[in-house]
């Protein structure tokens, strides 16, 4: 479904090279724009808003972002709110977290839904801080919406991502998270893509 997914592949059976194709996922961009518009969601717009949609999975690295958005908080950073959307086996410790670190009022876990194109499309910024990622399908629906990502540096996020103009690779970690996420605060990344 990519490249750099290829060549992860073809590093573990190099006699198959010769035999692989890259076919990226498929993106009905003309239905997630039209699903985008059912029940549009209304973000509070004093403040920059993060979305992320995913399984609630360890893997997804949600944690992590959650302690870089309380380091940001903890540094007088309070312009953002962080929309989660989805569920999983790491709700519960991702709840718990928000509640020990009072960040309750900058994190809103909103569940699983339907359709959650209304939430990316109304987003400032789409996050994926996943610890290990293939070639994302959210990265395609991400574009169909016009909302820039961040995501961390994971085997497909230079190509899918950087390459082609629709947002931000990070490096794999809490720190680099933070980082990427303060430079956001700050208004250095794009708001939209085209």
């Amino acid at each position: 479904v990519s490249e750099g997914c290829k060549n992860s592949f073809t590093d573990k059976f190099p006699k198959l090279a010769d035999k692989c194709r890259v076919v990226e996922n498929f993106t009905d961009a003309d239905r997630i724009r039209k699903m985008a518009k059912v029940g549009t969601h209304a973000y509070d717009r004093a403040v920059r808003n993060v979305v992320t949609v995913c399984r609630l999975g360890e893997e997804k690295g949600l944690l992590r972002a959650a302690e870089a958005f309380g380091r940001l908080r903890d540094e007088g950073k309070t312009n953002f709110h962080w929309s989660v959307v989805g569920d999983g086996p790491e709700r519960p410790r991702l709840e718990a977290f928000l509640r020990s670190n009072g960040l309750e009022a900058f994190v809103t876990l909103t569940g699983a839904v339907n359709e959650p194109y209304c939430h990316m499309a109304g987003a400032d910024l789409f996050l994926l801080p996943s610890l290990h990622e293939a070639a994302p399908m959210v990265f395609g629906e991400c574009c169909a919406v016009g909302t820039p990502i961040l995501t961390t540096d994971t085997v497909s996020a230079r190509e899918l991502v950087e390459s082609r103009g629709l947002g931000r690779v990070c490096p794999n970690s809490t720190e680099g998270l933070y980082g990427a996420l303060l430079e956001f605060l700050e208004g250095a990344l794009p708001s939209r893509i085209p």
